[in-house]
């Protein structure tokens, strides 16, 4: 069925079953074949980002296409969002170097930041960017696995060049390093690749602060470089969700859970 399923739930009372309006033998598309095959593609373009998967469904696909910067919970003191909104509006601006900006975003649990990254690609994504969302995770396996695979090394050079990358949970605990530093090593060779040679905006998700980082397994090879590539894009992000969602909010989304 895929995230969007078939196109009869789509499908409005003025056209025929294939979505098409017939008048004096000629065939338009209806508004809703229209949506369909918007959302057919904006989905694929999603799925291929890392933003959506195969088991993602309509409602995820669409907390990301109806993402708005409003959608942020808090003071943001740092001004985060206003930056952000910036970053997007003006990435194509010649006169700012967005396009080639790397950046570190750090903070503790629930801030977030995922959430927030993940909006700022798709809304890149529907004004025709090329972006990944990626955890450093599965780079690192990818980059590991690509050596004996074509298929994968495709996807992984396909990665390299997208016009804006997001890497998370780039840190020691989340990414089960080995005590022979080999990770670390595929890693590097790889992201200095793409942030010194293909220059491409590159976001840095973390719970560790720049310091917390480079006294890491990761600093050991990754602090100066992060510090000195992301020194023009550092973002702390400090509000947590739980601390602003109310009450009568919460409520609302759990007292029909068991009815039909």
């Amino acid at each position: 069925m895929g995230i969007l399923g078939e196109f009869n739930l789509y499908k409005c009372d003025n056209c025929d079953s294939n979505g098409f309006i017939i008048a004096s033998n000629i065939a338009t598309k209806c508004n809703c074949r229209k949506k369909y095959e918007y959302e057919l593609k904006a989905s694929g373009i999603l799925c291929k980002s890392g933003l959506l998967d195969e088991n993602s469904n309509y409602e995820d696909f669409k907390k990301l296409m109806d993402f708005d910067w409003s959608d942020y919970r808090g003071e943001d003191e740092g001004g985060n969002i206003k930056k952000l909104r910036k970053y997007v509006d003006e990435f194509d601006n010649p006169n700012k170097p967005f396009d080639r900006l790397h950046c570190y975003v750090w903070g503790g649990q629930g801030t977030q930041k995922s959430y927030t990254l993940k909006g700022m690609l798709a809304k890149l994504a529907c004004k025709g960017k090329s972006v990944h969302y990626i955890f450093a995770k599965d780079l690192i396996s990818l980059l590991h696995d690509s050596e004996r695979d074509d298929e994968l090394r495709e996807k992984l050079d396909y990665i390299k060049n997208v016009d804006v990358l997001v890497i998370d949970e780039f840190e020691e605990n989340r990414c089960c390093l080995w005590a022979s530093g080999y990770k670390e090593r595929l890693l590097i060779v790889w992201l200095k690749d793409r942030l010194e040679v293909v220059r491409k905006s590159t976001w840095f998700i973390s719970n560790d602060s720049m310091e917390g980082q480079k006294a890491s397994k990761f600093g050991e090879l990754f602090g100066d470089m992060l510090e000195r590539e992301c020194r023009y894009g550092m973002f702390e992000f400090k509000d947590k969700f739980s601390n602003y969602i109310t009450k009568e909010e919460i409520e609302q989304k759990m007292k029909n859970i068991w009815e039909d």
